[in-house]
C-alpha cells in the first residue's frame, strides 16, 4: 500500500508554495551469483519535498526552487560479492542486494529566462546528500556513513535555444547546452579505485525548416568536446581493474533530414 499526499498554496498569481510526503515499494527479488541463488528483500521509501514555484515579468523569468528528502529501508543496490573464478581461485563482482537503510536529501533548483523573441535560456542546478545510514556487508564490513554510489553531490547544467523565421518562411533554430557533474564512485566504499572524477559534457543541434514546413535539415554534436568519462569500475584482484565506459563518452557528429508526408 503506497500513498501520496501533496498540498499547494497560491500565494500569488504567479507564486506557489508546494508540498508533498509519499510512500513507494519495489518488489523484492532474486539475485544469480556464483551459480547460487541470492534472494534480496522487497524495498521501501517515505520520501518530502517543500518548494516555490514562481513566474515573473509577464512569464519571462521562471524560478523554480525545492528541498527534498528520502529515507529508504532495504535499499536495493549493487552489491560487491565475491565468488569462485573457476581455477581455484575467486574474483570480485557485483549484484543486486539490501543495505539497511539510506538516505538522500538536498535542494534543487531551475531558472529559465525568455529575454528577448526567439531566445530561451535555461538552467538548473542539484545538490543530493546521499549515504548509507545502516549497511553492514556480510557481518563483517560496515559502510554506514559512506556515500550513495553513481551519485555525485553537485550537478548542473545550462542550455541555451534561439529560432528565427525569415520573411520567405524559411526557418532555422538552434540548441546548445552544457551539463557538470561532480565526482562520484561505483563501488560502494571503494572510492580509491572506483572513483570518477568531475566531468562536463557539450551537445549542439542547428536545425533548419524550409517555408511548406515538410521539410528539415541540420546537424548535430553530441560531447562537442570529446570529453572521455568512465561509468564504471570492477576489481580482479591480481588480474587488475575492469573498467566501463560507454559511447557517449566520446563525440558523436551527424547530420539529419525529416520528411513530413
Amino acid at each position: 500500500f503506497s500513498y501520496r499526499v501533496s498540498p499547494e498554496w497560491q500565494i500569488t498569481d504567479n507564486a506557489m508554495l508546494y508540498f508533498t510526503y509519499s510512500t513507494g515499494y519495489k518488489p523484492a527479488g532474486i539475485a544469480f551469483v556464483g551459480n547460487k541463488y541470492n534472494p534480496y528483500r522487497a524495498e521501501t521509501v517515505k520520501a518530502f519535498e517543500l518548494g516555490i514555484k514562481s513566474e515573473w515579468f509577464d512569464r519571462r523569468l521562471r524560478v523554480n526552487l525545492g528541498i527534498f528528502r528520502s529515507d529508504f529501508t532495504d535499499f536495493q543496490t549493487t552489491i560487491l560479492t565475491t565468488i569462485p573464478d573457476g581455477a581455484g581461485g575467486v574474483i570480485q563482482t557485483t549484484a543486486i542486494g539490501n543495505a539497511g537503510g539510506l538516505r538522500s536529501q538536498g535542494v534543487e533548483g531551475e531558472i529559465a529566462i525568455a529575454p528577448v523573441r526567439g531566445v530561451s535560456l535555461t538552467g538548473n542546478f542539484t545538490y543530493t546528500d546521499g549515504h548509507f545510514t545502516d549497511y553492514v556487508y556480510n557481518k563483517t564490513t560496515d559502510y554506514t556513513g559512506t556515500r550513495l554510489t553513481n551519485s555525485p553531490d553537485w550537478a548542473a547544467s545550462v542550455a541555451a535555444d534561439f529560432s528565427h523565421e525569415f520573411a520567405s518562411g524559411f526557418s532555422a533554430r538552434a540548441h546548445i547546452d552544457y551539463a557538470r557533474r561532480n565526482d562520484y564512485w561505483t563501488v560502494v566504499g571503494q572510492p580509491e579505485y572506483s572513483r570518477v572524477p568531475s566531468y562536463g559534457l557539450a551537445n549542439v543541434r542547428v536545425t533548419f525548416t524550409l517555408p511548406d514546413r515538410n521539410v528539415e535539415f541540420g546537424a548535430y554534436a553530441r560531447n562537442l568536446f570529446d570529453t572521455y568519462f568512465s561509468t564504471g569500475w570492477q576489481n580482479y584482484g591480481a588480474v587488475g581493474l575492469l573498467h566501463y565506459t560507454s559511447p557517449g563518452a566520446r563525440r558523436t557528429a551527424g547530420g539529419f533530414v525529416n520528411f513530413r508526408f
